[in-house]
């Protein structure tokens, strides 16, 4: 008995811009296998000593996928006195190889959120690269690659309500703040010493004032004092914040191990227990910053989504950039990057690694 072919289409639709969607079929199929990878994204720390490593699980995440093909002309072209085509744009027949390769360059060049669908799998996420090698002029092998944000099973963008997100967000730092307060309270009888105490101190009150900022501007949406809008730059310039000041916390606590910080201060000898103690009680308080960064940063990129009908886009930048390197990299210009600075609330162009970039597009003005 013959095997059944899987003909399922293979349809890319944009989310945005000019949402256009393409269908194919048949012999305008990406090859087979594809390939869809879940992963769960975790974070292993080994300290000095111990043989068990701490683990912070940060969430499920899907790996890009890569899918190639091969288009001819003789197989694209749509059978006369036919009104089925392989490929098809809004549904309507896309003719040759060539007017593929264009059509794909474009929505590669727009960088639009995508949805690609085969039989009953869903992703969402971006057209990273598309490579085309021609054999001739009618004929053409070509590379798609993607970078996933979701599986189709998250609210779209435009279903965030900005006043709900923002006052989530709030929340959410808030009791990572209350989390990190205790967290700083030694154990009973560990000897502490006053300047590493002090930093901890000066740390959790920076953390602490940031925090306290968000929810202000949480306040004052309720009062009407400041838009929706605001709010939502407000709390993503303030979660920036934190991951900015959670990075510094981090790099204090682990500068100096515990039992060189105490025996540096305290030459009086310590027991087993007390260095253990000690030990502990800065992996706490790393682990209570690390928990709190993860959650500006997730509060960040979830506003950002609310904030989509006024965004190109939301960044990560590297950390050899600036606002400027933003700028032309979506702007095609550096001399945008004032608007970047004002729309982020920013008081300087350097940019760090987990902050997160309002990218707003040119021709519109803030939203009130």
């Amino acid at each position: 008995m013959a095997a059944t072919v899987d003909t399922s289409a293979f349809t890319i639709t944009e989310l945005s811009g000019k949402k256009r969607s393409v269908r194919l079929t048949a012999r305008a199929l990406p090859y087979r296998p594809l390939e869809f990878v879940d992963t769960q994204r975790v974070e292993l720390t080994w300290y000095p000593g111990s043989p068990e490593a701490s683990a912070n699980v940060l969430g499920a995440a899907l790996e890009g996928t890569s899918i190639n093909g091969y288009w001819k002309d003789m197989y694209i072209a749509q059978v006369p006195g036919s009104t089925q085509s392989p490929a098809l744009l809004d549904n309507s027949p896309v003719t040759d190889a060539d007017a593929l390769v264009r059509l794909f360059r474009s929505i590669s060049r727009e960088g639009q959120q995508l949805e690609v669908t085969w039989a009953t799998h869903v992703r969402q996420g971006f057209l990273r690269s598309f490579k085309h090698t021609w054999h001739n002029i009618h004929d053409v092998e070509w590379t798609m690659e993607f970078a996933w944000v979701n599986d189709g099973s998250t609210i779209a963008p435009a279903a965030f309500q900005q006043s709900s997100t923002s006052s989530n967000a709030a929340s959410q730092l808030e009791v990572e703040r209350a989390a990190l307060v205790n967290a700083t309270v030694p154990p009973l009888l560990l000897p502490i010493i006053g300047l590493f105490l002090s930093a901890v101190v000066s740390n959790v009150q920076r953390l602490s004032d940031a925090v306290q900022q968000a929810s202000d501007a949480v306040a004052n949406l309720a009062l009407q004092a400041i838009t929706p809008n605001e709010t939502a730059r407000r709390v993503v310039a303030t979660s920036n914040e934190v991951v900015a000041s959670t990075d510094v916390f981090v790099d204090e606590i682990d500068s100096t191990p515990f039992r060189a910080r105490v025996f540096n201060a305290l030459p009086a000898e310590l027991g087993v227990g007390q260095i253990l103690r000690g030990e502990r009680y800065q992996r706490v308080l790393r682990q209570s910053a690390q928990a709190m960064k993860r959650t500006a940063i997730e509060a960040s990129a979830t506003i950002g989504k609310s904030l989509s009908p006024d965004l190109l886009a939301t960044y990560r930048p590297k950390g050899h950039e600036d606002l400027r390197d933003v700028s032309r990299k979506f702007y095609g210009t550096p001399f945008e990057w004032q608007r970047l600075l004002s729309y982020n609330l920013l008081d300087s162009s350097e940019c760090f690694v987990g902050q997160v970039l309002l990218v707003p597009k040119l021709d519109s003005e803030v939203r009130q």
